[in-house]
């Protein structure tokens, strides 16, 4: 994974590019990706689940090297990162490891999530806990469905909520289980 940033500078404003030419790669409780800068690669890593962190460690980094921070502060500024309340927390129970990503649940926030958790390295099973997204007006039920789609291939999809029932409308793959909990209780 590689990934380029240029910085430009005119009168008051500051201009800073970047972009993720290839994905990140995830280890365990982190995803790592590495930046090259004048021929150089620089190893980073984020202590976050989801590769959709990284184009925001990536402005970080654009923003450092216009303030002439040296990369090994940046990197280990990044590995000390921890998550704002349940975005992107990793969470180990027993041998399990929860990936909390569940504030304030949006279709945005809950594909990328979706996404992270079907390219968790390692995982012997996918579950997703889904609980329904709020605030989306008339097409609430159609986001449902969409999100109810990226759940095909989950081991197991469990639902909390009437409104999540949504999630399962279309039926997920016959390879995921679907259990539906009435609230957080029966969950």
């Amino acid at each position: 994974p590689i990934s380029n940033s240029a910085l430009r500078e005119t009168s008051n404003t500051l201009s800073v590019k970047f972009a993720q030419n290839q994905g990140p790669l995830g280890r365990k409780d982190s995803v790592y990706f590495d930046k090259l800068v004048a021929h150089y690669r620089r190893r980073f890593e984020l202590p976050l689940a989801g590769e959709y962190n990284v184009p925001n460690a990536l402005a970080a980094i654009a923003v450092g090297r216009h303030l002439k921070v040296p990369f090994p502060a940046m990197a280990a500024q990044l590995r000390k990162m921890r998550p704002a309340g349940d975005r992107s927390r990793i969470v180990h129970m027993g041998g399990i490891t929860i990936i909390a990503d569940c504030y304030n649940a949006n279709p945005t926030s809950m594909d990328a999530a979706l996404t992270s958790l079907r390219r968790w390295p390692g995982a012997p099973r996918r579950v997703a806990v889904l609980g329904a997204m709020r605030e989306l007006g008339e097409d609430e039920k159609q986001w449902h469905k969409r999100i109810g789609a990226l759940t095909r291939k989950l081991d197991l999809l469990v639902t909390v909520g009437d409104d999540a029932r949504e999630y399962a409308s279309d039926r997920p793959s016959p390879d995921t289980t679907w259990v539906h909990c009435r609230d957080k209780g029966d969950a």
